[in-house]
C-alpha cells in the first residue's frame, strides 16, 4: 500500500500512495470517525455516476434523465449527475420496476 519515499531527520516519514490506496484510507477513517467499522467492511456507500445506473439496469442516459425528472434520489455536484445505488434500488422498487411505453 505504501512505498517509503523519504526518512528525513526530523522524524517524519513521506509515503506514495496509489489513488485508489487513498480514498481507501480515507473512507475508512471517515467511517471510523462516524462510528462505523475500521477497515474493508466499513458501511460507507459512495456515490455512483449516471453509467453505474445504466450499467446496472440496462437502461440508456436518456433514461437516467427520465427518471432524474420523475422523482429519482440524486445530487448534482457542480453540473454532474451523482447517485446512491441503495437510494435508486429504492426507488426503482417502489414505483414497481421499469414501465414500458407502447
Amino acid at each position: 500500500m505504501t512505498k517509503p519515499a523519504n526518512d528525513n531527520d526530523d522524524g517524519r516519514l513521506l509515503v506514495q500512495l496509489t489513488a485508489a490506496d487513498l480514498r481507501a484510507l480515507v473512507r475508512d477513517e471517515v467511517a471510523r470517525a462516524l462510528g462505523g467499522k475500521h477497515g474493508n467492511d466499513a458501511a460507507v456507500e459512495t456515490y455512483v455516476a449516471p453509467d453505474a445506473l445504466e450499467a446496472h439496469f440496462g437502461i440508456s442516459r436518456g433514461t437516467v434523465h427520465n427518471w432524474v425528472r420523475e422523482g429519482c434520489p440524486h445530487e448534482v455536484r457542480g453540473k454532474i449527475l451523482r447517485f446512491k445505488m441503495s437510494e435508486v434500488e429504492a426507488w426503482f422498487s417502489g414505483r414497481g420496476g421499469l414501465r414500458r411505453v407502447r
